[in-house]
């Protein structure tokens, strides 16, 4: 529910005031009305909240016109209602002109009520409409601050592409003062490349196209280098007769699009060191991985020459491979430099790549001519030392390699020398396999492998030998079904000899003597060494069985003959204590026959 209007009538007298209320109430106006007749109550009156005054026109000291000229003196927006008993035409013109809303006849109040509706709605329209001029205001208050302070560069044009407003940040991005943007044509400001790129994109905008713009466009040159930027165009008026037609955002990405071709030029050396690297564990022939892994740099590069540079032990630098084949004489050259280098300035060996020149490496150089030719040398360290270089040479007429693009070259040196090491390791890793065989293949013992679920994986030739099976015969067998009575199964369990469990810890190699079954049968007795190799990608247990038979055939052999020992010197025992010549004698003889011999 709506509160009650608050109602200030200015009448001198009572009973017309209080008329007036009764008609507002009448006319079903839910209101407080207050009545005041003074000047100094009416101006108290205004500090309070009012929606609506109603007037007489003529007052004691005052009238109406004094009352609408104090409203509006305050500042007020009040609306004034005149009410009187008679008025005539040009005094309600004028109260109309000085302010007034409305006026009304006493005698005729039906329209009373209306009159007040309609001031309050003109009240509400005239706010709304006050405070959409201020929201404005401040809108185009910050539009203008964030125009201003904006870093990206602005700029309003008129439907021909004329600036009628530029920002500061666009004056530094096109290397012009401001005073040379406005009533430029944009297309003017910028660099000649960068102009039909700004020409196809205002022609979509006039198509109807709102955002046209490119991606990335030339602004200006600078020497030799060139500042880009994304252009947007955004329309703001659909007439073409208007200054501010349409906004340009231009945003400066000139160290993106250097970043991504750092970025290309780094990913291009990246990939055919790659895909070179390779070679190195693919062919046992070093010059060839070399000249493959040159070739495929240098042509990423535009290279003139690439070349691997070799320290032997005594640090001095030798020429280990070069490419294309049909520059030796260059590459020579790059080999004589590096040593000159190093004997002049104690700067070598060095950790980064390093940019050297320019020179002039062509036998046919004229010398008139400026050295063109550019060398990078970058590092290889094989195991934490210097194996050797990568050195590479590129013309241009300034220096073709960015800092930020070492990185790459760094990178390759990098790949080469984990090549270098990878090649060496697997060579060396197959020496120790073969070593590895040899020494399975000739062991007195039978040594057996099995994978993590207990099947036979390695089976040596006294494997064969001593239980009965062939290694394709036992590849892929149960271990404990093929050697191990069953009788015998727990025993060998729980000595180690069962499947792997992912996390579990298995004590250190265990020895423990036990039954083996044959081929045929047999069982014979064996000392068993058992070893668990947990490695999380292919774990093992490794059986070395050792055949005992001779060992406890000697064994039994020797209890034999202590046993017989023993037996007989019991006799003799016997016999001596027997005190008769004959006794002793008979002693002497069972001593003699029982010693072995």
């Amino acid at each position: 529910m709506s509160p009650p209007l608050k109602v200030l009538i200015l009448e001198d007298r009572e009973p017309d005031a209080f008329l007036l209320a009764q008609t507002l109430k009448d006319q079903n106006l839910e209101c407080v009305c207050e009545r005041v007749e003074t000047e100094a109550d009416f101006r108290r009156a205004l500090h309070g909240p009012l929606d609506v005054i109603l007037a007489d026109y003529q007052l004691q000291g005052f009238t109406a016109l004094d009352a609408v000229r104090w409203v509006r003196e305050a500042g007020l927006d009040i609306p004034v209602i005149i009410v009187t008993g008679a008025l005539g035409d040009e005094a309600a013109a004028e109260c109309i002109r000085q302010g007034a809303v409305d006026y009304i006849l006493k005698d005729r109040p039906a329209r009373l009520s209306s009159a007040v509706l309609a001031a309050l709605e003109q009240k509400s329209l005239r706010e709304a409409r006050r405070q959409a001029e201020q929201a404005l205001q401040l809108s185009e208050r910050r539009f203008r601050q964030v125009f201003e302070a904006s870093p990206v560069g602005l700029a309003v044009l008129d439907a021909t592409s004329r600036v009628t407003v530029a920002n500061a940040a666009l004056g530094h991005l096109l290397r012009k003062p401001e005073t040379d943007l406005t009533s430029a044509f944009f297309q003017d400001l910028l660099a000649h490349e960068g102009r039909p790129l700004f020409a196809r994109a205002w022609e979509e905008l006039l198509s109807g196209k709102d955002g046209s713009g490119a991606d990335a466009i030339p602004c200006a040159v600078l020497g030799p280098e060139t500042i880009w930027a994304t252009l947007r165009l955004v329309r703001l008026h659909r007439g073409t007769d208007v200054r501010e037609y349409a906004l340009v955002v231009c945003q400066d990405i000139t160290s993106e699009v250097r970043a991504r071709e750092l970025a290309l030029r780094r990913s291009a050396i990246a990939h055919a060191t790659a895909t070179a690297a390779d070679t190195f564990l693919s062919t046992d022939d070093w010059n060839e991985a070399l000249t493959t892994f040159l070739s495929r740099v240098g042509t990423a590069v535009a290279a003139r020459c690439a070349c691997v540079l070799r320290t032997d032990t005594t640090g001095r630098l030798t020429l280990q491979q070069w490419w294309p084949p049909e520059a030796e004489d260059c590459a020579e050259h790059v080999v004589r430099i590096v040593r000159e280098t190093q004997a002049a300035k104690d700067e070598m060996p060095f950790k980064e790549p390093r940019v050297m020149g320019p020179y002039s490496f062509g036998k046919d150089v004229q010398a008139s001519e400026a050295p063109s030719d550019w060398l990078l040398v970058a590092p290889v360290q094989v195991h934490r030392a210097r194996w050797g270089y990568l050195a590479i040479v590129k013309a241009g007429r300034t220096c073709p390699w960015h800092q930020e693009e070492l990185a790459g070259y760094a990178n390759a040196a990098t790949l080469l020398a984990d090549a270098i090491q990878d090649r060496e390791a697997a060579r060396r890793l197959r020496a120790s396999e073969q070593r590895f065989r040899s020494l399975v293949s000739t062991s007195r013992d039978a040594v057996i492998s099995a994978d993590a679920d207990g099947f036979v994986t390695g089976w040596n030739e006294r494997a064969a030998e001593l239980f009965g099976y062939t290694e394709e015969e036992a590849l892929g067998s149960p271990v404990l079904s093929l050697i191990a009575p069953p009788a015998r199964h727990r025993e060998w369990r729980e000595a180690g000899i069962r499947p792997l469990v992912p996390g579990e810890k298995r004590p250190r190699p265990y020895c423990f003597d036990t039954i083996a079954l044959k081929r045929d049968g047999s069982e014979f007795p064996v000392e068993v060494a058992v070893a668990a190799v947990p490695d999380p990608e292919q774990p093992m247990i490794s059986l070395f069985v050792r055949d005992l038979s001779a060992q406890k055939a000697m064994e039994s052999a020797l209890e034999e003959a202590r046993q017989e020992e023993m037996r007989a010197a019991a006799e003799i025992q016997e016999q001596l204590l027997v005190e008769t010549p004959t006794g002793i004698a008979d002693g002497f003889r069972v001593a003699t026959e029982a010693r072995p011999g």
